[in-house]
């Protein structure tokens, strides 16, 4: 719950069915999103939806910092 992220970064959506306070809808549960602005304690997440951009309020205890993953290079 601790967690300060920054406008721009990256973050996955994991719902902590712990914490009920401002918990995404379900179907956002595993997306990835952009940190778009800060609302009180909450975050504005950008993410798209079958197409579509939607922006969510959601607390931090339901977010964790993506970690991207690196393909190993080919040799040929």
């Amino acid at each position: 719950m601790l967690q300060e992220f920054n406008i721009n970064d990256k973050v996955v959506i994991k719902i902590d069915p712990s914490y009920n306070k401002t918990m995404p809808h379900p179907k956002y549960h595993g997306m990835v999103g952009t940190i778009i602005g800060k609302r009180g304690e909450c975050y504005e997440v950008l993410v798209n939806d079958k197409g579509k951009e939607k922006m969510i309020i959601v607390h931090p205890a339901h977010l964790e910092k993506f970690k991207e993953q690196v393909s190993p290079v080919q040799s040929s």
